[in-house]
C-alpha cells in the first residue's frame, strides 16, 4: 500500500514543505486559533521529528501579527505548546489585529 501511495502521490519534498512552513505568518483578519491550526497542518510534512512542537512554538512567536503579544511570548522563560494558559491569555491580543511596523531589537 505504501508503494502505491508513493507512486500516486510522489515523495514529499521536505525542503519545499519547510519553506512553506517557515514563511507562514498570521494573515490580516486571521484568528490566532486558525493561524496555529494551519501551522499544525503544515508541520506534518516537514519531518522535524521530536522538534516539531518547539518548531511550531517558534513559528508562532515569529509569525504572529501583534507585537505586544510577541513581546509577552518572548518574556515567558519556559514557553511551550503545552503552556496552554500562556497561549490562551495572549491570543486575545492576537486575534487578527495587532500592530505592524519595523521589528525592534530586544
Amino acid at each position: 500500500m505504501a508503494a502505491f501511495e508513493a507512486h500516486c502521490v510522489g515523495e514529499v519534498n521536505v525542503v519545499y514543505e519547510r519553506y512553506l512552513f517557515y514563511k507562514r505568518k498570521q494573515e490580516n483578519g486571521e484568528t490566532f486559533d486558525s493561524f496555529v491550526a494551519e501551522l499544525r497542518k503544515l508541520v506534518k510534512t516537514c519531518d522535524f521529528g521530536a522538534a516539531e512542537d518547539s518548531t511550531v512554538r517558534d513559528r508562532i512567536v515569529m509569525g504572529i501579527r501583534d507585537d505586544t503579544t510577541r513581546r509577552k511570548l518572548l518574556q515567558t522563560r519556559k514557553l511551550d505548546l503545552k503552556s496552554s494558559g500562556v497561549f490562551r491569555n495572549v491570543k486575545r491580543g492576537a486575534q487578527g489585529g495587532g500592530t505592524e511596523g519595523p521589528e525592534r531589537g530586544a
